[in-house]
């Protein structure tokens, strides 16, 4: 997997369980996160964070820190994104959303490290099922320092309360996925 794709994570959006309709921007959610590719597999933890700051504008961050084997070595991972989204509702259950993010990665397999920056554009929907159930897809486009991609993220969300969710987010491109799975507090 190319450096560049260890920085396009999964950048999720917030769903509100609530009486109110459509989603909720204001979430924090921390969990597992699974990076399977050609070349490097591994595991680690991540965050991600979304805080609206207007009726139809929202920031978010990302970070996702971990481990695993390439060969007999073992590498290290960090990525992280930071940027600003717009949501608008196509109904009462169902938003369009646009992001745009600054994105970067690093990685150190055995004393050797790389690091790239780039930026993605974001596009896709979240629809609320029912109180409970949320699900979301879109396709993020990365250009990096000397590389680009197209990946499809794919997102689901189950909520216990209306504060309290679990979501698990799937994204792919042609060198491999990342999986990230954890619990999420609405706020």
């Amino acid at each position: 997997m190319k450096l560049t794709h260890l920085a396009l994570a999964a950048a999720l959006a917030g769903v509100s369980f609530g009486a109110q309709a459509g989603p909720n921007w204001n979430y924090v959610e921390a969990g597992f996160v699974r990076l399977n590719s050609d070349s490097l597999d591994g595991d680690g933890f991540g965050m991600r964070g979304s805080v609206a700051v207007a009726e139809s504008w929202h920031l978010f961050a990302r970070f996702d820190n971990g481990s695993g084997d390439v060969g007999r070595n073992s590498f290290d991972f960090n990525s992280f994104s930071v940027g600003a989204g717009y949501n608008f509702g196509i109904n009462d259950s169902t938003d369009f959303v646009a992001r745009l993010a600054y994105e970067r990665a690093e990685v150190e397999v055995f004393r050797s490290s790389g690091s790239a920056d780039g930026y993605s554009v974001f596009a896709g929907v979240r629809s609320q099922l029912s109180d409970n159930f949320t699900l979301g897809a879109g396709v993020a486009f990365f250009d990096g320092d000397e590389d680009s991609s197209t990946a499809l993220q794919l997102e689901a969300q189950y909520a216990f309360t209306p504060s309290i969710a679990v979501s698990l987010a799937i994204e792919g491109d042609d060198d491999g996925q990342t999986f990230f799975i954890g619990p999420r507090l609405n706020f």
